[in-house]
Parts: C-alpha cells; sequence; structure tokens
C-alpha cells in the first residue's frame, strides 16, 4: 500500500440512472429489460452477467434493441475482454437497424485506440463527428476524436517522436469547433471544457485553452478558481497556468513543443510538469489494465502496487533534485508527489479488487454539516485532474468513481464527481428526445413485476420518478423567474451541484467523520447511519434518495447491505403510514409507491428508521472503515439519450 488511509467513501450514483438505459423501442420487449438489467449488472461489476443480458437483447424482436444489444456486446468484448475481433464483429451487427450509426462510429473510434491505432481513430470519431444527429452526439464523437488524439500524441512522447508527426491538427481544429459551441452552451460542464483543453493543448490554441480553463473550474463552491490565462502568446507562460492549475497533461503537452525549439533549455519546473503530465496519463492506463485483468481473474496479488511502483520509479528519476536525488521507496512518493504537484495517491485494498485513486488537490472549503454539533463546519480538500478513481471510473466511463471520503480530520471531494449530472439532468428535462412520460409508464409496470419477485429489489422506474420529480421542482420554481434561457440553465445547474455536494459531502461524509470520532461502528453500520442523514437531513430528499435507489440493495458490500435495511424499513413505514400517502395502492407493493412521498413523509420517514434500528456492531468491535464510491449520482437518468438509436 502506498501510504495512504482511505477512512471511508460513499456510493452517490443514483439507481435511476439504470432506469433509462433501455432504449425507446416499441414497446417494454424482453430485451428493453435485458439492456436496463445488464446496464445493473456493470455497476454491480458483474461483467459476464451484463454479457448475458446483452445477448438476450441483441436477439430481441425490435430492431433497435437488438442493435443496442450489440453495441454494449461490442463494447465490453474490446474494453474487458480484449477481444478486438469480436468487438468489430458486434459494431457490425449493431449497424443494422440503428436509428443514428454515429454512437457505433464512436464506439468503433474506442476500439481503434484500444489497439493504439490512433490516427485512424481520430478519422472514424470525425466520422461520428459529422453524422451525428444531435448535440449530444456530435459532443460525444468530438470528445471521443481529442481523447484518441491525445493518446496518440502522449504515445509519441513516449517514443521520442514529434507530436506533430503523430496528430490529425484538421480534424483537431474541426472538433475544437464543436467544443466551443459545447462551451458557450453549458459553461461549467467539464468533461467539454477538459476535452477543449487537450485540442487547445495540440494544435496550440491560446484562446481555446483559455475559455476551457474557465469553464472547467467554474463550479467551485466560492473557492477561488486559477487565474486567468497569462496575456501572453508565450507558450511556456501559458502552460506553466495550467500546471500551477494542477492540469499536468495539457501542460507537459505544450512543453513538449517548447522542448523541440532549438536552443530552447526547459526549466526545472517546466522539465518536471513535462515528467508529471505523461506519468499521470501513463498511470491511468496502467491501473485500467490491471483493472481489466482482475474482473477476468488474470491479476495477481500485489500487481496493482508492483505497477505502480514502476511507474513512479520512472517519474522519480525523471524529475529535479536541487540537492541530489533522493533514494526511491514507494513509501516516500505520496509526500514527495504531494509535495511537488498536490497529489493525493493511495491504493484502497478492499474486499475484493484493490483500487487506484490518484488526483490533484486544487483547494479548500468549509462546509456546514447537519451531523452532531462537533462537527457543524467540516474541511473539504477539492480533488480534480483524476488519473484514476477506482473500478468503477473505468468500468463505467468516467461516470463511476468515489465522490468523497474521509481522511483524519477532513474529507476528500472528487469535484468532477458532481459538475456532470447537473447537466445531463438539464438536458433530460429540457430535450424532447429525453425520456417519456410513457417509457416511465413501462418501467412502472416492470417494476410491479421486480417487486413482487423480491419486495427489496432495485426498482430502476421508481428511481427515475424520484430523480424527476426532485428535478422538476427545481426547474418549475426557476420557471416562474424572470430570467433568460441561458440565465435559467445556470441558476438550474447551480441548484443541483450545491443540492449533490450536500448530500455527498456535507450530509453523507461528515455522518463519517462525526462517527469516526466519537463511536465505533461497522462498514455496513457506518454507511447505514451515513444514509439516514443523507435524506433525513436533505433540503431535496427526493434528489437524496437516488444515492440508496441503487443496484447493489443487498450484495455483500457495506453499501448494499445499508442499502437493503434502508428498503426494508421504508417498507414498515409505508405499511404503518397507508393512510397518510395520498393515491396508496394496497394491491402494489410498498417500494413501488414510494414516489407517492411527500418531502416531508420521506424526512419523517428516515428519521423514523434511523431512530429504530440500532447500531450492529459487537461492543468495542472498531474496524476501519473502508467503503466505495459511484459518482454522478443522477448520470444515467437520462443515459437513455446516449445508446438510444
Amino acid at each position: 500500500m502506498m501510504g495512504w488511509a482511505w477512512a471511508s467513501a460513499r456510493v452517490v450514483v443514483a439507481g435511476a440512472m439504470f432506469a433509462a438505459a433501455a432504449p425507446a423501442a416499441g414497446g417494454q420487449t424482453a430485451g428493453a429489460v435485458a439492456i436496463s438489467n445488464g446496464l445493473a449488472m456493470i455497476a454491480r461489476n458483474d461483467v459476464s452477467g451484463a454479457a448475458r443480458e446483452f445477448r438476450r437483447a441483441a436477439r430481441d424482436s425490435d430492431a433497435t434493441v437488438r442493435s443496442v444489444g450489440e453495441q454494449w456486446l461490442g463494447h465490453l468484448a474490446w474494453m474487458v475482454y480484449a477481444d478486438a475481433t469480436a468487438a468489430a464483429e458486434h459494431l457490425d451487427r449493431a449497424v443494422i437497424g440503428a436509428r443514428d450509426s454515429s454512437s457505433i462510429l464512436v464506439e468503433r473510434a474506442r476500439l481503434l485506440r484500444f489497439r493504439r491505432r490512433y490516427r485512424e481513430a481520430t478519422r472514424v470519431a470525425f466520422e461520428a463527428l459529422r453524422c451525428g444527429a444531435e448535440g449530444e452526439r456530435r459532443g460525444l464523437a468530438a470528445r471521443a476524436l481529442v481523447d484518441a488524439a491525445v493518446d496518440g500524441a502522449f504515445a509519441a512522447i513516449g517514443a521520442n517522436a514529434s507530436v506533430a508527426d503523430s496528430i490529425e491538427p484538421l480534424l483537431i481544429r474541426e472538433a475544437l469547433d464543436t467544443l466551443r459551441g459545447r462551451v458557450d452552451r453549458f459553461p461549467g460542464r467539464t468533461i467539454d471544457a477538459w476535452a477543449m483543453l487537450g485540442a487547445g493543448a495540440l494544435v496550440g490554441d491560446r484562446e481555446a485553452i483559455g475559455r476551457g480553463a474557465a469553464s472547467y473550474f467554474l463550479l467551485t463552491h466560492g473557492m477561488a478558481g486559477p487565474p486567468r490565462p497569462p496575456p501572453t502568446d508565450n507558450v511556456a507562460n501559458l502552460a506553466m497556468h495550467l500546471a500551477d492549475s494542477r492540469l499536468y497533461e495539457p501542460a507537459a503537452l505544450l512543453l513538449d513543443q517548447e522542448r523541440l525549439i532549438p536552443g530552447r533549455k526547459l526549466s526545472a519546473k517546466e522539465d518536471d510538469a513535462v515528467a508529471y503530465g505523461p506519468f499521470v496519463h501513463r498511470i491511468r492506463a496502467a491501473a485500467n489494465e490491471f483493472y481489466r485483468r482482475a474482473l477476468l481473474g488474470l491479476a495477481k496479488d500485489g500487481d496493482l502496487d508492483r505497477s505502480l511502483n514502476a511507474q513512479t520509479r520512472l517519474l522519480w528519476r525523471a524529475l529535479h533534485w536541487p540537492s541530489g536525488r533522493r533514494e526511491y521507496y514507494p513509501a516516500a512518493v505520496p509526500g514527495e508527489l504531494a509535495r511537488r504537484f498536490g497529489t493525493v495517491l493511495g491504493i484502497d485494498q478492499g474486499p475484493a479488487i484493490p483500487e487506484l485513486h490518484l488526483a490533484q488537490a486544487i483547494g479548500t472549503y468549509t462546509a456546514v454539516t447537519a451531523a452532531d454539533s462537533f462537527h457543524r463546519r467540516a474541511r473539504v480538500i477539492v480533488l480534480d485532474a483524476i488519473a484514476s478513481n477506482g473500478l468503477e471510473f473505468w468500468l463505467l466511463d468516467g461516470i463511476g468513481g468515489r465522490a468523497g471520503w474521509v481522511s483524519g480530520d477532513s474529507i476528500l471531494e472528487i469535484r468532477p464527481a458532481l459538475t456532470e449530472a447537473p447537466f445531463r439532468a438539464w438536458i433530460a428535462l429540457t430535450d424532447p428526445r429525453a425520456i417519456s412520460a410513457e417509457q416511465l409508464r413501462r418501467d412502472d409496470a416492470a417494476d410491479i413485476t421486480r417487486a413482487r419477485a423480491d419486495s427489496v429489489a432495485f426498482l430502476p422506474g421508481v428511481a427515475a420518478r424520484l430523480f424527476r420529480a426532485g428535478i422538476s421542482t427545481i426547474l418549475d420554481s426557476l420557471s416562474r423567474e424572470t430570467m433568460s434561457a441561458t440565465q435559467r440553465q445556470a441558476a438550474f445547474v447551480g441548484i443541483l451541484f450545491n443540492q449533490l455536494t450536500e448530500t455527498t459531502i456535507a450530509l453523507h461524509e461528515s455522518r463519517h467523520l462525526a462517527d469516526g470520532r466519537r463511536r465505533p461502528t461497522s462498514r455496513a453500520d457506518a454507511e447505514f447511519r451515513a444514509k439516514i442523514d443523507e435524506v433525513a437531513f436533505a433540503s431535496r430528499p427526493r434528489l437524496a434518495m437516488t444515492a440508496i435507489l441503487h443496484p447493489n440493495i443487498g450484495d455483500a458490500t457495506p453499501h448494499g447491505q445499508a442499502n437493503r435495511r434502508v428498503m426494508l424499513g421504508l417498507i414498515r413505514w409505508i405499511r404503518g403510514h397507508t393512510s397518510e400517502i395520498v393515491g396508496f395502492d394496497a394491491s402494489v407493493p410498498p417500494l413501488v409507491q414510494l414516489p407517492q412521498l411527500t418531502d416531508a413523509q420521506l424526512r419523517a420517514a428516515f428519521h423514523w428508521i434511523g431512530g429504530s434500528q440500532q447500531s450492529t456492531n459487537p461492543p468495542g468491535h472498531q474496524p476501519a472503515v473502508h467503503t466505495y464510491a459511484i459518482s454522478n449520482r443522477f448520470a444515467f437518468t437520462i443515459f437513455r439519450a446516449s445508446i438510444q438509436q
């Protein structure tokens, strides 16, 4: 282990995400349900089970559903099984019946990127960019194009080759034009801003870098963001501005161009940035390869540590040491990288697969909490520029990973885990192509079947309804205000970003912080108590509920066990208050009717559940708390828009 004590973390992805996963086919076919089930299994790291469900979808009577099933099979084939041939065959079949082939072309580009055919990948992504039927599809294609180009550039740097000879500048500029429009439309959306930074660095577009950085740091909890880029065309100054903002990968791409200028000698600080940027890129790839092997049962004990040690040893040798190079040993790495680069680094030796977490600290703020008065104000360290955020972060394409955890007397927050969901929620409510009321009704019917088979089962339709009700309340309140559409979007995004922070950090993680000081607790009990606070004290409890309505309900993880306890408690509370619930139907399973509870009833239920269930801890027992998280709690709510054909 690399010397970092992970005190706790949390699961924050909404089960609502999975309700939106089935395509809008002609009806709730068995194949559409299979796609929803497959995505839920991916969230539980059950890749073989997910593949089985996607194969069912690929045999469906509806051509659209078949196409989506084949696309997911193609995705798993290259990403998890490293079978490029099978992936290509699945994607060939996915084209048949597809209403819009752009997402399949993006998957082809990602397959080519996996095979290290970077220039070909950028060309295929450009084809997807040209044929995308709507903005989100074109945005996805533009980001895929930049990702492939950036990978190609870092591969060239690693081979001491010319970056300029490894990329397609004209295609990158085309993607950059799309990204400019998206950053203008969605200021603060980090996935677009990050791609814009990468593209700008590759082609030396200072204006794009400045706009990308400003958008990237727009949502920061009131922290002072990085200063504006220096008013100069000096590439080195601009690169070091990015490095000072902890954006080392685009900084390294810019500085690499400087290094090739005859007679140009980089300073020690510039040289360190040039070394650290590629290190971050390499360690991401190394961690992802470890997760792939671990899921297939091919990894050995200590493989992740050995991979990290090999990469940090190379970095150690490349860094400048004014007083002479210190001897390398793994335990010295976290402290040295924290001092130089603001790095937070550690391997979480969880109960199943070890997970690497590597990010950069960019600032702090104070969160007001609802936990015990001793912890009413908690110090939060904000992390960004994520290199690795665990297995789910890789497996769910950046949608997953930790959102926060407790270490010592501080809470650590992964900021990008909280910035994407508000924009997806906005699109879900304002885009006519988003989820329809008819789709929600079909999901409700499927939920009744699930609940009758298992009273505490994950119910994607219920999660989607609660989510939609929560965000609709925000939008409805803003619709009564006099403001422009742009102002309304900005206000909506800000409110939901603050809501995520409130429930994820100020409520959930502060409970872990308080429990760590005041009482011993088991891992499952720690998560149960944090989930109670998360909803009982939430300003918008329907949105907070989506962290609990998750596919892991009832599994062996601490979060799964805690979620099951909450579900059982809700069933008991609902049965005891049927006369108070408007529209309650005794013939329908209780949890299917969760969306009928008011905010006040949800808070009351959670206060009751928290008071009625005592700790399951044996006296004197105080194990370490190592729990897990999936970020962007609401992201899958509009996931249908991403895979809808």
